[in-house]
């Protein structure tokens, strides 16, 4: 039996939240388990007993939080962490003390030690959907601002210690790199290299003018000449069609009555 009378649930507002559990312990897997059975705002997707699971479960859906031992078969859970491009909310569960810091320097949400009480566990987990509903009002305010200026022809970046105005028809395409972006312009021989993330990008530009088609680029309808099975011809440069975006980019070609 779980203590409820020490956990104290944050009020579900409807928000909820999909998790997965990375360890290959079977029995903290099924504890976690029962204690996210009893988190109202918890959506168990999958339990996973190797880092392979968990990528292709985190390819496949969309993960809001991540619970996650530090040692795994093969790989690290810190060195997991990093390999992964858009990080969910990650909660560290583990026996190890000495990675705490390394965890926190990847802006981990917490890191529980086991054996883990559920008024530790949700402890943690409020934490998250306090960030979670936080960043979910953001978003809503900002989807809001998009819509009033969803007429501008233009964005404004921050590069090179300036503001620069960048006309939407002049984008060729926007490649991702890590924590920043490269924008390709009508010409310039230079892209604009500016702090954001290409998800953050996407979000910013028109949804009926640019289209993501790979993990690392966002390309401009358009400016395209050609597309193959694998490739986009934007002026002289080949963009990848990444595997996971080859259906998507097709039908919303069709839906747009592009593709004929």
């Amino acid at each position: 039996m779980l203590n409820m009378k020490a956990a104290k649930l944050k009020r579900n507002s409807g928000l909820t939240m999909n998790c997965i559990i990375l360890d290959d312990d079977p029995t903290a897997q099924n504890l976690l388990a029962d204690y996210i059975e009893h988190v109202p705002y918890l959506t168990l997707i999958e339990k996973c007993s190797t880092a392979f699971d968990a990528y292709d479960i985190l390819h496949n859906h969309k993960i809001d939080v991540v619970f996650l031992d530090t040692q795994l078969p093969g790989i690290s859970g810190i060195d997991f962490i990093k390999s992964l491009d858009d990080r969910p909310m990650t909660i560290f569960t583990t026996v190890f003390k000495e990675y705490a810091l390394e965890a926190f320097n990847l802006s981990a949400i917490d890191y529980l030690l086991k054996p883990i009480s559920f008024d530790r566990f949700l402890r943690a987990t409020n934490k998250a959907y306090e960030y979670y509903s936080l960043k979910s009002l953001k978003y809503k305010a900002a989807n809001k601002v998009k819509e009033v200026n969803s007429s501008s022809e233009f964005i404004l970046v921050k590069a090179d210690y300036k503001t620069i105005k960048i006309n939407l028809s002049d984008i060729l395409y926007v490649e991702g790199l890590k924590d920043y972006v490269k924008i390709f312009t009508v010409g310039s021989e230079k892209p604009i290299i500016t702090l954001n993330s290409l998800k953050r990008m996407q979000e910013n530009l028109p949804a009926d003018r640019f289209v993501r088609v790979h993990k690392s680029f966002i390309i401009s309808l358009n400016h395209i000449k050609v597309i193959n099975k694998t490739q986009v011809v934007i002026g002289k440069n080949y963009i990848p069609i990444g595997e996971s975006y080859k259906d998507i980019f097709i039908n919303e070609m069709e839906n747009k009555r592009l593709l004929l």
